[in-house]
């Protein structure tokens, strides 16, 4: 999207223009064949001053999947306006720009800057297409470039009663890269989104976890059906072949300390630089660009309200909140990513 600051609006226009009187002379032509000499002399060299024009210019458009109706279909768009929340729709969908207020809890956050997306461009080929089975590609971390196969994977998680999320990410380098975000809702507690996690990275090649946690995820039953959700999560992890690496970061880091680091992280003024994988993290995009501040704080009041159609939770700050942890951790507390035992930090 850098693109679109280095285009000249000017020069478009004077390309628009010129196709337009190419289309007007003819019209002209067709009207007025006895004319045809002149006329065909005025289109060719409004044609050679287009095509001069035309090699000096980069052209910046964006399309909403609207655009693509033909190949889509009207029923693809139906359903998704009907099953998705309204703001998924608005950037998924529509293709909406990610509106970020200067004054949001996350201001720091430049689109052209912090999000990036990264298909694995060898996979997603007409060839693997026509050889996958049921005729659909892998919904794994295969289909991701930006994964690193030999570094472990970082994780946050925020847990309450209504909604649960983990954060994922790596680091490398000074480059803090969130890689994926996975939410449960209602029934669906932790196990479930551990499942969901180990389903997705299945094929992850370093079965090693960096787990970031709080005292919020220490002697509560959130997400959960009884106490103390981090041993049930390093229990569970386990369990499915992961190594876990415990990083415990001690109570929640304050409001202002928290929206100084994490806007520093964004404008690459801290130990790391944080990078948004966009295709990966649609609703964590969403609760992150909508945190508003309140008081000085993040403005959280909106948790605690019933879910409605156009106020899903996932809209809301808690897919945020584990974002933040995933951020606080990586550049607090970094770890050394070596072998075995409880994660050793420094510092």
């Amino acid at each position: 999207m850098n693109y679109k600051d280095k285009q000249d609006p000017e020069l478009v226009e004077v390309i628009e223009g010129l196709v337009y009187q190419i289309w007007q002379l003819k019209q002209r032509l067709l009207k007025n064949p006895d004319k045809q000499p002149m006329l065909q002399r005025r289109i060719d060299e409004c044609n050679k001053q287009l095509n001069f024009f035309r090699s000096q210019c980069l052209l910046y458009k964006e399309y909403s999947s609207i655009e693509n109706l033909a190949l889509l279909g009207e029923e693809f768009i139906r359903r998704a306006k009907r099953d998705l929340p309204p703001l998924t729709f608005a950037t998924s969908i529509m293709c909406q720009r990610i509106g970020v207020a200067a004054d949001g809890f996350y201001g720091g956050m430049r689109e052209d800057i912090n999000l990036y997306t990264a298909p694995n461009e060898s996979v997603l080929n007409l060839h693997n297409l026509a050889n996958a089975e049921g005729g659909a590609l892998p919904n794994d971390c295969r289909m991701d470039a930006d994964r690193n196969d030999k570094a472990p994977l970082l994780i946050a998680f925020d847990t309450n009663n209504l909604i649960n999320w983990l954060v994922v990410g790596q680091v490398k380098d000074s480059k803090l890269k969130v890689l994926k975000s996975f939410f449960v809702k209602y029934e669906r507690k932790i196990p479930e989104l551990l499942e969901d996690f180990n389903a997705y990275y299945h094929f992850h090649r370093r079965r090693q976890i960096i787990f970031y946690y709080d005292s919020t995820m220490v002697g509560t039953n959130w997400g959960l059906h009884y106490n103390d959700p981090h041993k049930e999560v390093v229990r569970t992890l386990r369990s499915m072949g992961w190594t876990v690496r415990e990083a415990y970061l001690g109570n929640p880091m304050n409001h202002i300390e928290k929206n100084a680091l994490i806007n520093n992280m964004f404008r690459g003024r801290a130990r790391l630089q944080v990078f948004i994988n966009r295709d990966n993290n649609p609703d964590l995009l969403i609760s992150i660009t909508s945190a508003g501040m309140y008081n000085g704080k993040k403005d959280k009041r909106g948790e605690k309200l019933a879910e409605t159609e156009k106020d899903k939770l996932e809209a809301r700050t808690d897919g945020s909140d584990a974002f933040d942890v995933l951020c606080i951790g990586a550049e607090t507390r970094p770890v050394f990513q070596g072998t075995g035992g409880t994660a050793n930090t420094y510092g």
